[in-house]
């Protein structure tokens, strides 16, 4: 018996403000990059990635939140993080989060722990694929 794999490649790009954030899904995985300032102006916007991000990745997946690129982040943007990874455990998909030390730096002050957003070190947005 074969066995059929399909792959699906999504990519989008949006700026807004100080901020760029651009999506790319293939195989089921999701890499969602974000970079610049993430602030109330940009929130939603990101939560509108992650939530399409999520919609094409597949049961079981994996999404990757690469923030290596981000050198603000206010509470706007730790409540889309959060939210993110509360939408991914109820569609059954890894949720990881790869910070910059801007991230790192909001996580600590807002006692957030890694486990909750799947932190990952700088090298995981791309390798763990």
């Amino acid at each position: 018996m074969t066995q059929t794999t399909n792959t699906v490649t999504i990519k989008m790009a949006v700026k807004v403000n100080a901020c760029e954030i651009s999506s790319s899904v293939e195989a089921g995985r999701g890499v969602l990059t974000v970079v610049g300032e993430v602030d109330l102006s940009v929130s939603e916007r990101l939560d509108s990635a992650i939530d399409a991000a999520l919609e094409a990745c597949a049961t079981d997946a994996e999404l990757v939140l690469d923030l290596g690129g981000v050198e603000f982040l206010d509470s706007a943007g730790l409540r889309s993080l959060l939210r993110g990874a509360k939408a991914a455990s109820a569609v059954d998909v890894r949720y990881a989060v790869v910070p910059s030390p801007a991230v790192t730096r909001v996580l600590e002050m807002a006692c957030v722990a890694p486990e909750i957003l799947g932190v990952r070190d700088a090298g995981s947005a791309t390798t763990a694929r």
